[in-house]
């Protein structure tokens, strides 16, 4: 690259190892005809690649220009490109390369035009349910969930998990009577004959995001969003104009895991193109990019380990002859490259062996089979809490609101505010601004609030998730723990020793924070935070384990991208009795009777049994049980919080060797992140004992 060109390269017989190392080429999308036999070559089909090295950071540069529009009218071409593409890139994009795709799609994005080109589906000649992701159904057949389900012709369906039986739990589209809604069914192994995989792009829309989810090399995603995605489908965007025709048919999509846009220039065609000044039909995209952090390289690192590490779990190998001859020989190289300072070069290493040829794609977990949920089913609610009695008055929240003057005290917060249902409830029942996340809500369950009330609960959700950054990906964290135990200051204790930022970097859903309608207002803020990406804490005792399992479910199929991590947080029950106690004597604190607390004691060892805890993939979330077990108590606090000598789970490599605390401060958040991935799979490793 010099003076801002990069110059043409000829392929000739000094370039065949650059080609044989995939540093630089071009290859065809070619398409098959319905006899499956290859078709011949069509001009300016073609992806071209070169693999470049920025200071360390490998950058894989691509570009393409897929089939003119006047001679693909359908869009078939296209998407079949697309397709091509999509199944190129998990042979192409190496675990550690930063990705750039760019060039003339010709799909026009004025007005949503072509939008049905960047998602459309094919029918496969061969079929594979295990491996492929989306199928549609052949003939008709019933699931094989607790609960069966007829399943239609021609429903498409997409692939969540196979199970250790083989069977699929698949999410079909446009079912049931409305045909609105989705539904997760398990589909039996022998139905698979009734399926046919389908071929796709890999194009999904998110909100206002749109990005291509493609795989690397070593079945990792591969997240590569539009650049321009703000301004998709603005009628005052362009980039080409020639004769009456103005179009936006060019994109510049990028990895947003390894890359970071910094700013780009306007998409805005001026005039019609070429003329006597621009000899090319299209503008001249310039988008800025910023390189990964060291950071980030090292949290790449660890998933590739953690990848590697999973991929051997999951061979059946005992789970002790793994972490004696695998984990805790990485975990202590790990130690050693800290002590040595070279941590980032051992992680960008990556520690992972060469993959055979026939090895199954990674992206599938294996799992137990469950009862799948079905979309409008609201799961089973926690028991109602009825103190009965005179209420007291809780904290007037601040700003204008006031309580009415003819607030009956003697009631329920909800008993004061909401009306009453008549038939189907309306949008219009529901404030504007989290009306999507209201509708959600069992309205039977939580009751259908006014309308000035509803506005106050907005302005409270709206503190709750202001100023927060999203994470990629996030985490849903629960804290699991009978009352006294000392839940919230084992959350304060991780934030100050940076294993969490809880300040910039985390909304806590707080059911004593929001006081009244707490659960109601909970789960909206819960799915606004998380529709948002971000890292949310939800500050609870996990009390009602199946209800919980129940959420997950939905969770893990709704929000792919999330982690869910349950904190458990134990004490032996005398300690638990006496800062129950010790509370009681604060006039503010109400008393809580022994037989309460004891119940509550015997149900988190109900929930730490029920609930999926274990590392286990369930579609893209993950699920990670964290203990807290405390050994000594910490001088002049009076007995009242443990120092956490050992936590497992969270950081096995701390309780593994020693570090002196420079190497801590110097490599301490990286180390932390390390700890996790590693802690994630000595859970997998299923009753080993190793810590």
């Amino acid at each position: 690259i010099g003076n801002g060109r990069l110059d043409a390269r000829v392929v000739n017989e000094q370039d065949q190892k650059e080609l044989k190392e995939r540093l630089i080429g071009n290859l065809d999308l070619l398409e098959k005809a319905e006899d499956g036999k290859q078709m011949r070559t069509v001009d300016r089909r073609s992806l071209g690649f070169v693999r470049l090295d920025f200071y360390g950071q490998t950058l894989l540069f691509c570009t393409t220009h897929l089939m003119t529009a006047s001679r693909d009218l359908s869009g078939r071409v296209r998407t079949e490109e697309l397709c091509t593409i999509n199944s190129m890139m998990s042979d192409l994009v190496n675990p550690d390369d930063a990705v750039i795709l760019c060039g003339d799609f010709n799909i026009n994005s004025r007005g949503g035009a072509h939008d049905f080109i960047w998602t459309k589906k094919f029918m496969k000649g061969e079929k594979d349910v295990a491996k492929d992701r989306f199928v549609k159904v052949l003939d008709e057949f019933s699931s094989i969930s607790m609960e069966k389900f007829k399943i239609s012709r021609k429903t498409i369906g997409e692939v969540q998990e196979i199970d250790t039986n083989g069977d699929a739990l698949i999410k079909f589209e446009n079912v049931g009577e409305e045909e609105t809604s989705a539904r997760l069914e398990w589909v039996s192994q022998k139905d698979f004959k009734k399926l046919r995989s389908l071929d796709h792009t890999g194009y999904e829309k998110n909100g206002e995001e749109r990005r291509f989810v493609w795989e690397r090399t070593d079945g990792r995603e591969l997240k590569m969003r539009d650049a321009y995605n703000d301004i998709y489908g603005s009628n005052e965007a362009s980039s080409t104009v020639t004769g009456m025709r103005e179009e936006t048919i060019d994109y510049v999509f990028f990895d947003e895991d390894l890359l970071s846009l910094k700013e780009k220039s306007l998409l805005k065609c001026q005039r019609v193109m070429p003329n006597d000044e621009e000899p090319s039909d299209h503008i001249p995209l310039v988008v800025t990019f910023a390189l990964p952090s060291a950071e980030v390289q090292l949290r790449e690192g660890v998933r590739r380990i953690h990848h590697h590490l999973t991929s051997l779990l999951s061979e059946g190998k005992t789970g002790e002859k793994l972490a004696i001859q695998v984990l805790l020989p990485l975990m202590q190289e790990a130690v050693e490259a800290a002590r040595k300072q070279n941590l980032r070069s051992w992680l960008l290493s990556g520690n992972r062996r060469e993959e055979e040829e026939g090895d199954p794609s990674p992206r599938k977990a294996m799992l137990t089979r469950k009862m799948s949920l079905k979309q409008q089913d609201l799961p089973k609610r926690p028991e109602k809490r009825g103190q009965g009695g005179l209420r007291q008055p809780s904290r007037v929240p601040e700003g204008d609101f006031c309580v009415p003057k003819d607030f009956d005290w003697k009631m329920s917060t909800k008993e004061n505010y909401v009306q009453e249902i008549i038939g189907q409830v309306s949008d219009e029942s529901y404030a504007t601004k989290y009306r999507d996340f209201r509708k959600l809500c069992d309205a039977e369950y939580h009751g259908l609030y006014n309308m000035d009330r509803q506005t106050w609960q907005d302005k409270q959700i709206d503190e709750l998730l202001k100023g927060k950054t999203r994470d990629t990906p996030p985490w849903l964290l629960y804290t699991c723990g009978p009352m006294g135990v000392g839940k919230s200051f084992t959350l304060e204790w991780l934030n100050k020793e940076g294993y969490l930022n809880i300040q910039d970097n985390m909304v806590k859903i707080d059911p004593d924070a929001i006081k009244e309608m707490s659960a109601y207002m909970m789960e909206i803020a819960q799915a606004a935070a998380m529709a948002q990406n971000l890292n949310v804490w939800v500050d609870g005792s996990l009390k009602d384990a199946e209800w919980y399992a129940q959420q997950f479910e939905k969770i893990r199929a709704k929000y792919r991208d999330y982690h869910i991590a349950i904190f458990y947080i134990g004490a032996d029950e005398q300690t638990i009795l006496n800062r129950v106690k010790q509370r009681a004597e604060d006039p503010s604190n109400g008393v809580v009777p022994l037989e309460l607390v004891r119940e509550s004691m015997a149900s988190m060892v109900t929930s730490a049994k029920q609930t999926p805890l274990t590392t286990v993939e369930f579609g893209k979330a993950r699920f990670l049980l964290v203990e807290f077990a405390p050994k000594h108590r910490s001088p002049g606090t009076n007995g009242h919080h443990p120092v956490y000598a050992h936590i497992r789970g969270l950081s096995p490599v701390l309780a593994t060797a020693e570090l002196d605390q420079r190497v801590l401060r110097e490599f301490g958040a990286s180390l932390a992140d390390l700890a996790v991935d590693f802690g994630r799979a000595l859970l997998n490793l299923r009753g080993t004992q190793i810590l």
